[in-house]
């Protein structure tokens, strides 16, 4: 009787152990109930309103603006293998790129939303963030064409938080209250675009071109409407504003020799009969003009005075308004347009009879910012009163006892001196 090896029954019963240990790890796995996903959830697609906010800047946007996870550098796609089959229901998701992402907030108008954009394409690179600021300017020059006020000054006022001294940006904003006819503001502007562009290699000659541009602009829009005092009022201010060189203080001389104080003019005039580009025509100007009597060079007296309190070194005094209301501006002849504070607004816009304008940006010491301007029917200042006077409306801090800024666009309509002795604001109407 033959026999077997004593390793083989051994050998059987492990083979045995292994298969059903297999075996019972595949029915485990077929077995085992398939886990449901959980549904997806739908967020409204809806697009977001549009900033109702009347002044001050636009933070309302803010909380309004959809989140936004800015994308990787790189195009987002799906991760997905070009092998696996796709199911029917499920479309790949597309790229989306920083400039179409960058669109979709400008397109929606949640610039606050797009500047956090701008910001973390700066963080990451600056070549993006240069072509987002292209997106900006594109859309900047859309609403300038357009004249869409209200969102022009939107998005230049979120840019502007983000880099206050961007040349061409501040450029564009120029233009926009050349536009709104807003020249005095515009001017101020440029101010702070000099300023700037000192720091910015080649900046300055381009804002000088503007500039020569822009004054010409303006005087011969304010000329070809016979605005002579207007005129006046805005050669005045490029002097203030330490903007006029010799070519603006010949104008000026011309413009009081025919329009305003002659003897003024005259002054201004001999001063550049030396200049050895302009003698030549400041002598000519003098030559053709007759120099009026003695008797007559003083300037008449001042008509009328105001009584001024004082806060600090700044004074106060009452301006009425519609006949209704009365409020207290300081004196700022930086201040190119009369403003009220967002308080005191709100405090008498039931009485008094307030025509919107529009939004402008202003220059402040706090920088540039957005406000409202409103037309106000009369206003009274002293025993004078003025028509159709523009308004603006920003939302600064004040002491409880002040409205407001007493504005060029209203003393300018006087000649004025602050008697600092007495205490008293001096006005004389401009012929």
């Amino acid at each position: 009787m033959s026999t077997q090896p004593p390793f083989r029954p051994l050998l059987m019963a492990s083979l045995l152990l292994a298969t059903g240990l297999a075996g019972g790890w595949w029915l485990r796995g077929a077995l085992a109930p398939v886990p449901l996903e959980p549904a997806a959830r739908t967020e409204p697609a809806g697009k977001p309103p549009p900033d109702a906010s009347l002044s001050g800047p636009d933070s309302s946007l803010a909380a309004r603006a959809p989140s936004v996870k800015p994308p990787s550098l790189n195009t987002l796609e799906a991760a997905t293998s070009t092998d696996d089959p796709v199911p029917a229901d499920e479309a790949p998701l597309q790229p989306v790129t920083w400039g179409e992402e960058m669109r979709t907030l400008l397109d929606q108008q949640a610039f606050n939303a797009a500047m956090g954009l701008y910001q973390e394409a700066e963080r990451q690179d600056s070549a993006l963030a240069g072509r987002l600021r292209e997106l900006v300017l594109e859309y900047l020059e859309g609403y300038l064409r357009a004249g869409d006020d209200y969102a022009l000054t939107a998005l230049a006022d979120a840019f502007l938080s983000v880099h206050y001294d961007d040349i061409e940006v501040l450029l564009l904003l120029a233009r926009h209250q050349l536009q709104s006819d807003y020249w005095a503001e515009a001017a101020r502007t440029f101010q702070l675009t000099f300023a700037y562009s000192a720091t910015q290699p080649g900046q300055r000659s381009r804002v000088s071109q503007a500039f020569e541009q822009f004054v010409q602009q303006v005087d011969d829009q304010l000329a070809g409407e016979q605005r002579w005092q207007s005129l006046l009022g805005f050669y005045e201010t490029l002097e203030q504003l330490d903007l006029g060189g010799a070519e603006q203080h010949l104008r000026l001389g011309e413009l009081h020799l025919h329009h305003g104080d002659t003897t003024y003019g005259r002054s201004l005039l001999e001063a550049l009969t030396s200049h050895s580009t302009l003698g030549a025509r400041a002598t000519a100007l003098l030559n053709h003009t007759t120099p009026p009597p003695v008797a007559e060079r003083r300037p008449p007296p001042p008509v009328g005075s105001i009584e001024l309190d004082t806060i600090g070194s700044h004074y106060l005094l009452p301006l009425g308004l519609d006949s209704r209301e009365e409020v207290r501006l300081v004196i700022d002849t930086g201040a190119s347009l009369t403003t009220l504070t967002q308080r005191s607004f709100d405090r008498i816009s039931a009485s008094v009879r307030f025509t919107e304008l529009g939004p402008q940006m202003f220059n402040t010491a706090s920088g540039t910012t957005r406000g409202m301007v409103y037309r106000v029917d009369s206003v009274q200042i002293g025993d004078h009163r003025l028509r159709d006077v523009p308004v603006a409306v920003l939302d600064f801090n004040t002491p409880d006892n002040v409205d407001g800024l007493l504005g060029m666009n209203v003393l300018s309509q006087f000649r004025f001196e602050v008697d600092q002795d007495d205490e008293v604001l001096l006005l004389q109407p401009r012929q």
